[in-house]
């Protein structure tokens, strides 16, 4: 089985099917915002959403350095959860 221990090509191609999808993602969490009854929580979350994007956009790369791409990707991806998780509150 490829997931024991999987070559470079393949992690290669999961990460490129996980950014592949990631535009869906931000679409459809688009949508869950526009069902939102007060406009501002949706104009806050998305600001806050870019802000963060930009603050550590400048860090992202020294932490891929320190604790490696694998680390970096999971602390990453719980940024869209806590935005998601905004919407839906």
């Amino acid at each position: 089985m490829f997931w024991k221990n999987p070559s470079a090509l393949t992690q290669v191609l999961l990460v490129s099917f996980v950014c592949f999808t990631c535009p869906g993602l931000f679409n459809a969490l688009g949508s869950i915002a526009a069902g939102v009854a007060d406009e501002t929580i949706t104009y806050n979350a998305t600001s806050m959403l870019y802000a963060f994007f930009a603050l550590f956009g400048l860090f992202a790369g020294g932490m891929v350095n320190v604790i490696g791409p694998k680390y970096t990707l999971f602390i990453g991806s719980w940024g869209y959860i806590l935005y998601s998780g905004s919407l839906l509150a």
